[in-house]
């Protein structure tokens, strides 16, 4: 690749030796991209049945992850570009750019940063938007200048998305605590290979693979942890849509409810000769419990007796609470 790192490995191997390493690099490899295709795949799933943005910008996350690691291990020169030398040397700054920019973005999504800070917000997405377009200025200058600010970006991003998920969880956002611990892996290895390019430590196996390695645990945790995020969320917004229609305390059917039920059971009644009957249950010693122990003991004692009502009634019976006691 075109700047090369400047810390290069020399190593000689016998033919057999050589093609023993490339069959192992192309199996681990080929497990990661296959295994990262298939998370990629969960992610739009949750995606599209949760409608969050948060999992398209971890889908975009895991897109750019997988093409860097093919860049950066080589396997998409030897595969997927084998033809095309200048975007081989482009590929591995211009997807850790990407990559970059993804991540931060999918954290500014995850712990909702534009609900707690505007200006905070404002810097978090700059922060992305040049991520995503700096690769035009690297390609174009390909000198020095651009690949240190490349670095230096990359490290500071590991450092801008570890300290934005500590400081939304300090404000209440309790999965940006779970997220900073997702990013670990990643943000642990991320230095070997950076240090590799600056020269600080020798090229190796470690300094080649580290940052696979760590995505590989990153990438499933951080869809883990978006997945419960969205079914909290998505559990507290079908309760706010139940209100409509039920009784907070008993979970039973609210008395509008009852009135368009009832008129559609008459009007069946009419048509084909059924029978329908109406019964009226009420919690004649409510109000001694109220006085005796307290209200949480007698609205416990409503959420018992709608438990016990609704467990009697058929699938085609309506179970309603008209007043504080009554049923």
């Amino acid at each position: 690749n075109r700047p090369a790192p400047l810390s290069p490995r020399l190593m000689l191997l016998e033919e057999n030796t050589l093609q023993e390493t490339r069959y192992w690099n192309f199996l681990m490899i080929g497990g990661y991209l296959g295994f990262g295709l298939l998370v990629l795949f969960w992610g739009w799933v949750h995606a599209r049945l949760y409608g969050d943005r948060a999992f398209i910008a971890y889908c975009s996350y895991v897109a750019s992850m997988l093409g860097f690691q093919a860049a950066f291990t080589g396997v998409g020169g030897v595969f997927f570009w084998r033809d095309w030398a200048w975007w081989n040397d482009a590929a591995p700054a211009v997807f850790m750019l990407w990559l970059t920019a993804a991540g931060i973005w999918f954290v500014r999504e995850a712990c909702a940063v534009s609900r707690h800070h505007r200006q905070v917000d404002r810097f978090v997405r700059a922060w992305s938007w040049f991520g995503l377009l700096f690769p035009a200025v690297y390609l174009t200058l390909q000198n020095h200048f651009a690949y240190v600010v490349l670095n230096v970006y990359g490290l500071l991003s590991v450092v801008l998305s570890f300290a934005l998920c500590i400081w939304a969880w300090r404000l209440g956002e309790k999965y940006a605590g779970w997220l900073a611990l997702g990013f670990l892996p990643v943000h642990l290895s991320y230095p070997f290979p950076a240090l590799r390019a600056a020269g600080v430590l020798p090229d190796g196996w470690l300094t080649q693979y580290a940052v696979l390695i760590g995505s590989a645990i990153e990438i499933p945790l951080l869809l883990y942890i978006l997945h419960r995020r969205a079914k909290e969320f998505n559990e507290n917004h079908a309760r706010l849509r139940a209100i409509e229609s039920t009784d907070p305390l008993t979970g039973l059917t609210i008395e509008p409810v009852l009135h368009l039920r009832l008129r559609d059971a008459a009007r069946r009644s009419r048509r084909y000769g059924h029978q329908s009957g109406l019964l009226m249950v009420e919690l004649l010693n409510h109000a001694d419990i109220v006085s005796r122990h307290g209200r949480e003991v007698a609205d416990r004692a409503l959420v018992v007796a709608a438990s016990r009502l609704s467990h009697v009634a058929r699938d085609v019976d309506t179970v309603c609470r008209v007043a504080d006691a009554r049923f």
